[in-house]
């Protein structure tokens, strides 16, 4: 069994394969485009993110410089506290030590 084609079917045969690979390379092209797109679309989403995580840097930056300003460190107010209740511990003994001297002095005249 011999196959034969004629020459008009092989003109056929060559459209269609041509015609099959301009349709697949066009359905590439399409599905290339769609992927650009939806990646554009991402690197969009990531530029304005980083916008707003600049914003956010910027804020966190600002915060630390406020912070020293207006608030206190927990061991800085116990230090702090400590030296003024220290202070008025040695008040209060000059005063306990006055009015000891005064009931002495006040006992011998």
């Amino acid at each position: 069994m011999i196959l034969q084609v004629e020459p008009i079917h092989l003109w056929w045969f060559f459209i269609i394969g041509l015609s099959l690979v301009g349709a697949a390379a066009a359905v590439g092209r399409w599905l290339i485009a769609q992927a650009q797109q939806k990646t554009d679309a991402q690197v969009q989403l990531l530029l304005e993110d980083s916008r707003k995580w600049t914003q956010v840097e910027m804020q966190l930056l600002e915060l630390r410089v406020e912070l020293p300003e207006r608030y206190v460190r927990r061991e800085d107010y116990i230090r702090n506290q400590a030296v003024i209740e220290t202070k008025l511990d040695r008040v209060f003994e000059r005063l306990e030590n006055l009015r000891l001297q005064g009931a002495i002095n006040g006992g011998e005249t």
